[in-house]
């Protein structure tokens, strides 16, 4: 029934947008919304994701960004509280030498009793998962202005406030770091979302010279946003009315970091050491699956993507197995660097590929 009613909603993402109150929307994003209401990438946008896009506005409406416990989201990187079997097996594979967060039972005034104890749960299982790890040392690099919610839902621990974006993305982080192997890499991400893995990457490492962001909105403006609070010493243009492909050359080779819509991606020149798709491919249809791993083989040396293990995509007849190389358009030859179920959440895989 939800699926029903999800599909009937979507469909007045634009009746949705035109009768808005927008005195809570930035400029920036009133901008991107038109211009992408317009675009071809909507009109590519699935039905769940456009549902998606209204819960998410809807919020930034009511709210101005801050939620209320009723309307809270868990489906993103800074909240997850899932404890099923196959969410948590890799983290209570080890329960040697674990510290107890002094403020297990804190309870957030925008969550539910409930929520906010599993949040801290988890939070406390992953952070004894990585804290003696060479990765975690980085975690002070990582802004609490962005890396910490509105509401400041965070635990502290020994002075550090512990976040699950920051944990998760430092998990992620870690995969990603072994592919990074010489000096002026170039990354491109797709589904980039609120911008964590640019942040962080940029945060952590010196070996990244050029760093383009491809998404829609409201995630590629309030990446904007965040990335402009954060790397202040970075130049950073938002690029989505370029049109040409020596225009948007010449803004590449004058910016750090470019944020662009999808359709955009084809008016790329340059090459780029790494292609970089975290939670977002089993969310497309296989076609559009395999129109990105064309553009990757062709523009990038190395791709590492993030997925669920097994997947069904919203209202079509797609199922995407990690497992299945041509579900994920995988080329056959193309060299495995790793495949690995992810720590957290564990029904997730992280695989790497050479391409060139």
């Amino acid at each position: 029934m939800t699926n029903v009613f999800n599909l009937f909603v979507s469909k007045d993402l634009k009746k949705y947008w035109i009768n808005a109150d927008k005195k809570n929307f930035d400029k920036n994003l009133i901008i991107s919304m038109n211009k992408f209401l317009e675009s071809v990438d909507y009109q590519k946008t699935s039905t769940n994701h456009k549902f998606a896009i209204i819960k998410i506005l809807k919020v930034i409406e009511k709210y101005n960004n801050k939620e209320s416990a009723d309307d809270f989201q868990f489906n993103n990187p800074n909240f997850h509280s899932d404890f099923s079997d196959s969410t948590i097996s890799e983290l209570i594979k080890n329960f040697d030498n674990n510290q107890i967060f002094g403020d297990l039972f804190k309870i957030y005034p925008s969550l539910k009793s409930e929520h906010s104890i599993k949040l801290n749960i988890l939070n406390n299982l992953i952070y004894n998962n990585i804290k003696n790890k060479k990765i975690f040392s980085l975690i002070n690099n990582l802004n609490d202005k962005t890396f910490i919610g509105n509401d400041e839902i965070y635990n502290n621990v020994d002075g550090i406030k512990i976040t699950q974006e920051k944990l998760r993305t430092l998990i992620e982080y870690e995969n990603i770091e072994q592919l990074i192997n010489s000096k002026d890499n170039k990354i491109l991400e797709i589904g980039s979302g609120n911008g964590r893995m640019c942040e962080c990457i940029f945060s952590c490492n010196n070996k990244v010279s050029k760093y383009i962001l491809i998404d829609i909105p409201p995630a590629l403006p309030s990446a904007y946003k965040r990335l402009k609070l954060s790397l202040k010493n970075k130049k950073i243009s938002y690029a989505i009315d370029v049109t040409d492909k020596n225009d948007l050359d010449k803004v590449i080779q004058n910016n750090d970091i470019v944020l662009l819509f999808p359709n955009q991606i084809n008016l790329l020149n340059h090459k780029f050491d790494i292609f970089l798709a975290i939670d977002c491919l089993h969310e497309m249809k296989k076609s559009t699956i395999k129109e990105y791993m064309h553009v990757a083989s062709k523009i990038s040396k190395k791709i590492y993507f993030k997925v669920h293990e097994d997947a069904h995509v919203p209202f079509s007849f797609d199922r995407l197995s990690v497992h299945n190389k041509d579900d994920y358009s995988i080329n056959q030859n193309w060299k495995q660097i790793f495949k690995k179920r992810s720590l957290f959440p564990s029904n997730d895989y992280e695989i790497a590929y050479e391409t060139k």
